[in-house]
């Protein structure tokens, strides 16, 4: 997966994560993800996917070797 984010006031950044999870029978996502160059960041993604296909979710974005690094993103897809 490739992201890209934008804090206020910040510069565009990219990063790639490799995921692993699950997209439930009852249509919930759930993926641990972690830096392809860095793996002490890492992701939580968790989401729903709509009966219309778009998908919506939340992103825990944290760095295990800094306690304060703790960012939490809304996401949409369509």
């Amino acid at each position: 997966m490739l992201t890209t984010f934008q804090q206020l006031g910040g510069s565009q950044k990219t990063a790639s994560y490799s995921c692993q999870g699950s997209v439930t029978m009852d249509r919930h996502i759930n993926l641990q993800c972690s830096n392809v160059n860095d793996q002490s960041y890492l992701l939580t993604i968790q989401g729903y996917v709509y009966p219309d296909g778009h998908m919506e979710g939340t992103e825990t974005a944290i760095n295990i070797n800094d306690s304060n690094y703790n960012h939490v993103y809304s996401w949409k897809a369509y």
